[in-house]
């Protein structure tokens, strides 16, 4: 007599052989970057919402840190977030751009 998996038990086991296929290493993109044509003097604006905790602690470290700005530390943060990230994908090679 073979036993059969409740309904609920092949639903995990499905549900967690896709989560496996989500999680798996990305693959490196190779070629031309949308970024590549961007040109660095243009500046283009975007709305950032923070919650208030976050933006009083921006606005501390940019009265108490030297040529240190609010935007400047976000930039920043933002940058080295964006490139650690993208380092998945494309390796070394979005570090200058």
């Amino acid at each position: 007599m073979t036993l059969k998996r409740p309904p609920a038990a092949q639903d995990l086991e499905s549900r967690l052989a896709a989560s496996r296929e989500w999680t798996a290493a990305p693959t490196q993109v190779q070629g031309v970057m949308p970024w590549d044509a961007g040109n660095p003097r243009v500046m283009i604006g975007f709305n950032l919402r923070l919650k208030e905790p976050l933006h009083m602690k921006l606005k501390f470290l940019a009265e108490h840190e030297p040529q240190v700005t609010m935007q400047k530390l976000c930039i920043e943060a933002i940058e080295a977030e964006v490139n650690r990230r993208l380092a998945k994908y494309v390796g070394g090679r979005n570090e200058n751009s």
